[in-house]
């Protein structure tokens, strides 16, 4: 893909993610300057889907277990002191992600183009970024809320 359709791709990406949180998680995002990786203090969560059609790939949301609990606390409308499970935090990672791709393929769909999604899955460990095969391209969105920087990775050809 050129630089042109990877820019289109990114901005796609990051109007779907603004309206998830907008609209599902209520809770303020602020799109971050490009920064190589981030570093991460303790085990990371990432929340991955797969997509096949005219692109096919992946979009993964890496994040700190803190940033997890925060967004997963949106979600489910639970107050800062409330507990909360590690199957809950893993429904509600999920779901973002579940959010973010379901925006970009309705947005895909507007200029022709069509995906099919597969269901999440939420894994946590270090250093959990996908070795791209050949041809492969990704990009990465950085976002902030409330104090946790978090990645939206994709990747795709």
């Amino acid at each position: 893909m050129s630089m042109v359709e990877n820019t289109e791709l990114r901005e796609c990406l990051w109007s779907s993610v603004s309206e998830a949180f907008d609209t599902m998680i209520s809770l303020p995002l602020e799109r971050v300057e490009e920064q190589d990786t981030i570093q991460y203090n303790g085990l990371l969560l990432a929340a991955t889907i797969t997509f096949t059609g005219h692109i096919k790939g992946s979009l993964i949301l890496l994040c700190s277990a803190g940033c997890a609990k925060k967004i997963a606390r949106a979600m489910l409308m639970l107050e800062e002191d409330q507990p909360i499970e590690e199957n809950e935090m893993n429904d509600a990672l999920g779901e973002v992600v579940n959010l973010a791709i379901g925006g970009f393929k309705s947005r895909l769909l507007t200029i022709g183009d069509e995906i099919k999604i597969s269901i999440p899955t939420v894994t946590k460990g270090r250093d959990m970024r996908p070795i791209l095969g050949t041809g492969a391209e990704s990009f990465s969105l950085f976002s902030e809320t409330q104090g946790h920087t978090f990645e939206f990775l994709f990747t795709y050809k």
